[in-house]
């Protein structure tokens, strides 16, 4: 087990540079018009062998090896680009919700 994990962190210092952090955007829905108001962004590890590794299995992880404001600071700066997008592309702006972890 513990070699698995630190297999894992090997393969996690490098995610983001090697694009395989992913943002997948949960909606935030006003009951009242019915219209998309914002999302939440969260964060995916897309490895190249184990496929999609979920947040509770590299979270805290990234926060032992001490790799969690790379982390956190690759998914502010990838929601504010996606949210800008979205803006030139006429959905208006939308709120982003970002998880962030205690170290952060």
């Amino acid at each position: 087990r513990s070699l698995e994990r630190l297999a894992l962190g090997s393969a996690l210092r490098g995610a983001a540079q090697r694009g395989e952090l992913r943002l997948h955007y949960q909606p935030k829905l006003d009951v009242a018009s019915n219209r998309i108001v914002g999302a939440e962004a969260l964060v995916r590890w897309q490895h190249p062998e184990l496929g999609l590794v979920p947040p509770l299995r590299f979270i805290g992880l990234a926060e032992e090896l001490g790799l969690i404001n790379g982390i956190g600071r690759w998914v502010m700066q990838t929601a504010c680009r996606d949210a800008a997008q979205w803006a030139r592309d006429g959905l208006g702006e939308l709120k982003i919700a970002i998880n962030v972890a205690k170290p952060q």
